[in-house]
């Protein structure tokens, strides 16, 4: 009894900021990981794309995006097995589901640029909004969210800095392009995550 008298209304606040702070911070430690493994494989995928289109002259090769979409997607499916063989449950919160959320609206804008792309391509003849730069500015969009929910000041600098690939791809499109997206990767991607995952290794997070 003395308990809930003594627990006011100030306190409550205190209590359900500090488990929302906790909550932050776990979902901090799951995120570097999987932001590292899809940056290495965009900018992997992007930069083969790009010096083959090169070589050859022909953008068929972009066709290796299906393929990346395919490892990536393995990886989480063995991932999401393996947590559930040795019971390792993530409790889902309302932190998990926003990035859950941005990261999914990201990707099915992308699959929705290449349709109707492809669509307006084949019914007026030409594309509907250029295909890498539109991609890059929603990968910029995700990650800053993702910067902002886990309070990762540092990415900033490398998220504004990223815009300078989105300008390039416009400036030269075709195989070019890839390299940017590839540079972008790097700096949208792999450095947010090994910044995540440098905090955790110090404790910071």
């Amino acid at each position: 009894m003395n308990t809930n008298e003594n627990l006011s209304p100030e306190r409550s606040i205190e209590i359900i900021g500090e488990m929302i702070e906790k909550t932050r911070l776990n979902v901090a430690r799951s995120s570097g990981t999987p932001l590292i493994i899809w940056g290495c494989l965009t900018t992997i995928t992007a930069a083969a794309v790009g010096i083959l289109w090169t070589l050859t002259g022909s953008p068929i090769w972009n066709l290796l995006w299906l393929a990346m979409m395919l490892i990536g997607w393995g990886y989480i499916f063995t991932t999401s097995i393996k947590g559930k063989k040795t019971k390792i449950q993530k409790p889902v919160t309302f932190v998990n589901k926003v990035l859950e959320y941005v990261w999914l609206t990201f990707g099915v804008s992308c699959f929705a640029i290449i349709a109707f792309n492809n669509i307006n391509s084949f019914v007026e003849g030409s594309l509907m909004m250029p295909y890498t730069p539109t991609i890059m500015l929603l990968m910029a969009f995700a990650t800053t969210i993702t910067a902002l929910v886990l309070k990762l000041g540092n990415c900033f600098v490398f998220i504004g800095g990223s815009f300078i690939f989105i300008l390039f791809s416009m400036w030269y499109p075709g195989s070019y392009e890839m390299f940017c997206l590839a540079m972008q990767s790097v700096f949208l991607l792999i450095i947010p995550g090994l910044i995540i995952n440098s905090r955790v290794r110090k404790g910071l997070l």
